[in-house]
């Protein structure tokens, strides 16, 4: 069954009282501690590693030794691009897994 619903922003209604929670509002070290968790908890997490120094500054999974090389933290300018990093490789790793999984060749997976 397919239904349709019309939704407004609440503030641009009148007379609409809603109880809403109050916002978490997170420090800087709580958000990273939120993106730290979510590597943490990943199954099966692939090894991280800041390879040679010719690759120091490149990001990539490497299939057949199953690591991730991320630049070292400080060479982002903030912490926020790490993990962006970090999660964008963790997606590459996601793609091989389900490839593997699924007996279909993980390269048609990868993104171009």
């Amino acid at each position: 069954m397919l239904r349709y619903y019309t939704v407004f922003n609440v503030e641009q209604t009148e007379g609409c009282q809603l109880s809403l929670p109050e916002q978490t509002v997170l420090t800087e070290h709580g958000k990273i501690g939120r993106c730290e968790a979510v590597y943490a908890n990943m199954p099966n997490r692939p090894e991280l590693r800041s390879d040679s120094p010719s690759r120091r500054f490149q990001a990539y999974y490497s299939q057949t030794l199953d690591y991730v090389n991320l630049p070292a933290r400080h060479c982002c300018d903030k912490p926020e691009e790490f993990y962006s990093t970090l999660y964008h490789e963790i997606g590459t790793v996601s793609s091989v897994l389900v490839g593997i999984s699924l007996k279909i060749p993980a390269i048609c997976l990868l993104p171009i």
